[in-house]
C-alpha cells in the first residue's frame, strides 16, 4: 500500500513539473516578444530621430540655396515675375527628401506679403517657408517625418548706392592685421589672398578672402568666408557665419568662438574649448569633436562620419543631434576681384580745378614768409616740411575742390617743426608717384570735407599689373580730424602704421597695417567716378524659426 501511495505521487509531481516547464517556456516566449517589441521599438525611435534631424538640415539647406537664387535673379523692375516656390529633392541616409519652398515679398505700400506682386513695386521684405518630408524605413515598416522652417529677410534696393569702392581695406594680395588694427563698417575687408588677423584686431563687417583665413589672439570678426580653410584659437569671435570653401581641414579650438554657423568643404575638428552658436558642417568630409561640453548649439551635419576623438556620446557635443553621411553642397568660394583702375583722366574731366603741386608748395612759402632761397620757393623739391628752412609753416589748400598734380613726384609730407598741418578748405585730391607721410596733421571747418592720395595707373593699364607701383606710407602720427574723410589708393603697398586713425577707405595691391590703424569705413569714390548700378535687389536674411 505504501508503495502504490508513491507510485501515485510521482505521477502527480510529474504533472506539475510539467505544468512549470510549460509555465516557464511561455514566460521566456513572452519576454522574447516583449524584448523584440522593445528592441523594434527603439530602432524605430533611433531612425525617426535620425529622419528628423536630416530632414531638419535639408530643409535649412533649402533655404540656404533659394536665398542665393533670389540674390543672384531678383532684378529691379521685373517684380511681377519674382518666383512663388521652388522644388528640391535629395537622398539623406535616411531615405528621398523633397522640399518645397514657398516665398512671399512685401513693399511699403504693400504690407501683406504676397506673390506674385501684384504691380512693380519697390520690394522691402520677403520671407521663404521651406517645408520637407522625409521618407525612412524602420523595423516596423515606413515612416515619414515633416521640417518646416520659415526664414524672414529685409530687401533693398541698393543698385543706386552699389559703391565703386565698397571696402573699408581691399588688398590684391595677402591681409594681415595686428596691434589693434580695426576696420568698422561698409563692406568690411576684401583680400585676393590669405587672411590673417590677431592681438586685439577688430572688424566690424564681413570678411572675405580668395585664400584661407586664420584668427587668432582675440580677433573679432563679422561673417567670414574663405575659398580656403579656416582656422580659429585663441579666444577669437566670428559675429555671423563662416563659409570656407576649401577641401583642406579647418580647425576651431582653443576657445574659438562663431556666434552663427560653421560650413566647410572639407573635414572639420572641434576642440572642446570651441563654441558655435548655430550649426556645424562639413559638405563633403567629416567631423572630429574632442570631448567637452555642449558647444555647437545647433546641429552637425557632415559627407562621411562625425566621431569624438575619445568615443564619447555626441549629444554631448552638438545640441540638436548629427547627420552623417549626409553630404551637402562645397560653399561657393570668393573669386578673384580686381582692384578698381583709377587713371588721371578719372580726376580730372573738362572743367576740373587743377594745380601744380610744386606750385602749391611755392604758393604756401610765399604766405608764410620762408626764405627766397629754400627749394620749395624755387619749386626744385617734392618735399612738404614745415621747418623754417623749408615752408616756414603750414599748408593751406584751395577754397575750391581741386586736384594737386604732383606726378613726376615722389611727395614727402614731414612735420621738421612738430606735425605738418594741411589747412583742408575744400574736397582735395592730390596725385603723386607715391607718397611718404609722417606727422602730419589733417584739419578742416568743413563739416564734411575730403582729402585723397592717389598714385594713378598709366593710361589704359590694368590695376595690380606691376605698373603704377609707386607706394603710399604713412608713419609715426597721422592725425586726421573726424570729419575728415581719406582715400588711399595704390598699385603698390599701402603702409600704415603707429596711431592711423580715419573714416574712409584704403585700396592698395599690397597692404601693411600695425600698432592702432582705425578706420571707420566711408564711401571714397572720386566724384567724378560713376559708381556701378547691380541690377538686382539685396536679400539680408534675419530670424529663422521651426514650424509646427
Amino acid at each position: 500500500m505504501f508503495l502504490r501511495s508513491m507510485r501515485a505521487r510521482v505521477r502527480g509531481d510529474r504533472g506539475s513539473a510539467l505544468i512549470v516547464v510549460i509555465g516557464i517556456g511561455a514566460a521566456v516566449a513572452l519576454m522574447a516578444v516583449t524584448m523584440v517589441s522593445v528592441a523594434t521599438f527603439a530602432s524605430a525611435t533611433s531612425s525617426k530621430g535620425r529622419a528628423q534631424v536630416q530632414a531638419q538640415a535639408t530643409a535649412e539647406a533649402a533655404l540656404d540655396s533659394t536665398l542665393s537664387q533670389l540674390r543672384s535673379s531678383a532684378a529691379r523692375g521685373a517684380e511681377t515675375t519674382f518666383p512663388c516656390t521652388f522644388s528640391q529633392s535629395s537622398t539623406t541616409p535616411s531615405g528621398k527628401a523633397t522640399t518645397t519652398i514657398a516665398v512671399k515679398y512685401g513693399s511699403a505700400s504693400m504690407p501683406a506679403l504676397a506673390c506674385p506682386m501684384p504691380s512693380s513695386a519697390t520690394i522691402t521684405t520677403a520671407e521663404m517657408v521651406a517645408t520637407t518630408n522625409l521618407s525612412f524605413f524602420t523595423g516596423n515598416g515606413k515612416g515619414t517625418v515633416k521640417r518646416v522652417v520659415k526664414q524672414r529677410m529685409t530687401v533693398a534696393d541698393v543698385g543706386a548706392t552699389t559703391s565703386l569702392f565698397p571696402y573699408g581695406v581691399f588688398s590684391g594680395e595677402n591681409l594681415t592685421t595686428t596691434n589693434g588694427f580695426r576696420v568698422d563698417g561698409g563692406a568690411g575687408v576684401f583680400t585676393n589672398g590669405a587672411f590673417n588677423c590677431s592681438v586685439a584686431s577688430s572688424i566690424y563687417g564681413n570678411v572675405t578672402s580668395v585664400g584661407s583665413a586664420y584668427l587668432t589672439n582675440t580677433c573679432v570678426t563679422g561673417a567670414v568666408k574663405t575659398g580656403g580653410t579656416f582656422k580659429c584659437d585663441s579666444s577669437p569671435t566670428i559675429q555671423g557665419d563662416v563659409e570656407a570653401a576649401g577641401l583642406g581641414t579647418s580647425q576651431l579650438s582653443n576657445t574659438c568662438s562663431v556666434l552663427g554657423s560653421v560650413t566647410a568643404g572639407g573635414p572639420i575638428t572641434i576642440g572642446n574649448s570651441a563654441k558655435i552658436g548655430a550649426n556645424l558642417i562639413s559638405s563633403t568630409s567629416s567631423i572630429l569633436a574632442s570631448g567637452g561640453a555642449v558647444r555647437v548649439a545647433g546641429y552637425g551635419r557632415a559627407g562621411t562620419t562625425i566621431k569624438r576623438d575619445d568615443s564619447g556620446s555626441l549629444p554631448v557635443v552638438f545640441a540638436s543631434g548629427t547627420s552623417p553621411n549626409n553630404p551637402s553642397a562645397v560653399p561657393v568660394a570668393p573669386t578673384v576681384v580686381k582692384m578698381p583702375t583709377v587713371y588721371y583722366t578719372d580726376l580730372t574731366p573738362t572743367g576740373s580745378s587743377v594745380l601744380d603741386y610744386k606750385t602749391w608748395l611755392y604758393n604756401n612759402a610765399l604766405a608764410n614768409g620762408a626764405p627766397s632761397w629754400t627749394d620749395q620757393m624755387k619749386k626744385t623739391t617734392c618735399t612738404a616740411d614745415n621747418s623754417s628752412y623749408a615752408l616756414n609753416g603750414n599748408l593751406v589748400t584751395p577754397a575750391v575742390p581741386t586736384v594737386i598734380d604732383a606726378r613726376g613726384c615722389a611727395v614727402n609730407f614731414w612735420g621738421g617743426n612738430g606735425n605738418l598741418t594741411i589747412n583742408l578748405k575744400s574736397d582735395l585730391i592730390i596725385v603723386g608717384d607715391s607718397f611718404t607721410i609722417g606727422n602730419l596733421y589733417v584739419k578742416s571747418s568743413n563739416p564734411s570735407a575730403k582729402i585723397s592720395f592717389i598714385v594713378p595707373l598709366p593710361a589704359g593699364a590694368q590695376s595690380c599689373n606691376g605698373v603704377g607701383t609707386g607706394n603710399v606710407s604713412f608713419n609715426n602720427t597721422l592725425k586726421i580730424d573726424p570729419n575728415v574723410q581719406t582715400f588711399i589708393y595704390t598699385n603698390g603697398t599701402a603702409t600704415l602704421t603707429n596711431n592711423s586713425t580715419f573714416s574712409g577707405s584704403v585700396y592698395g595691391c599690397k597692404t601693411s597695417f600695425s600698432v592702432d590703424t582705425h578706420i571707420t569705413y566711408t564711401d571714397m569714390t572720386p566724384p567724378n567716378m560713376g559708381t556701378p548700378a547691380s541690377p538686382y535687389y539685396a536679400f539680408t536674411p534675419g530670424a529663422r524659426y521651426n514650424l509646427p
